[in-house]
């Protein structure tokens, strides 16, 4: 499994009121992530599709592209091929079972695919990255539950990628494959390392290291009475 490891150096705390402890006590850290109770999906591609593949038979695999209403840096993904929606009703999942294996390769899907940074590595589109990242997931649909569920990747070709049919068709499979080599998203902060003793100086420092894992940001809270820059939080990535 591929993982993405950062890492920080804090090179100065300020203690608020001791100085006289020699390791750096933290209150927790951890990597956030929280969503709204209701969301509302809307389509920006109107009545139209996006339809940069098709299949070994020549049948074009239509997708449209899908953001949070209000939010349209927020992208949204179908997750059921055969599913109708949005149109103003509770979104359906159709499929027989949506078990473990698929919720996890989706959620690889979504957490390297656009409009994360890793696509501007291929040299496609924003919406050939988009379509990819689509595209992945009704793969992943077809490789776990078979049959009809999903698209077929096996000969799929290019039906009019408007930039770089190879560099689209490489992120959309390096996506899938993701998927298939992972159980779930690693989302994980820790201190790595002890931190040091407290210098004697005028400002106190200890320096530590923070290491993150699939996130995009971790947060540390310190205890009453420890701050950090005034703060009793920082973050880092």
């Amino acid at each position: 499994m591929k993982k993405n490891k950062f890492s920080k150096k804090v090179l100065s705390m300020v203690l608020a009121v001791s100085i006289l402890i020699s390791l750096l006590p933290f209150e927790n850290i951890f990597a956030a992530w929280t969503t709204p109770n209701n969301i509302t999906i809307n389509d920006s591609t109107g009545s139209a599709e996006i339809s940069y593949f098709k299949n070994i038979y020549g049948t074009s695999q239509d997708a449209n592209m899908y953001y949070v209403a209000g939010q349209p840096e927020d992208i949204a993904y179908c997750i059921d091929a055969e599913a109708a929606g949005p149109g103003g009703t509770a979104y359906a999942i159709n499929d027989s079972a949506i078990n473990a294996a698929f919720r996890n390769g989706l959620a690889r899907i979504a957490q390297y695919g656009y409009p994360t940074s890793s696509w501007g590595t291929w040299g496609i589109s924003a919406s050939e990255a988009q379509y990819a990242t689509q595209a992945a997931m009704h793969w992943w649909e077809n490789a776990v539950f078979g049959g009809t569920e999903g698209w077929v990747r096996a000969g799929v070709q290019n039906n009019g990628c408007p930039t770089n049919y190879a560099g689209t068709l490489g992120f959309a499979d390096w996506l899938l494959n993701l998927a298939g080599s992972s159980t779930s998203p690693v989302l994980y902060a820790a201190i790595e390392s002890q931190p040091t003793t407290w210098s004697n100086a005028v400002t106190p420092t200890s320096t530590f290291n923070v290491g993150a894992y699939d996130s995009d940001y971790w947060i540390l809270t310190t205890p009453a009475g420890v701050t950090v820059n005034g703060s009793n939080t920082f973050t880092g990535t």
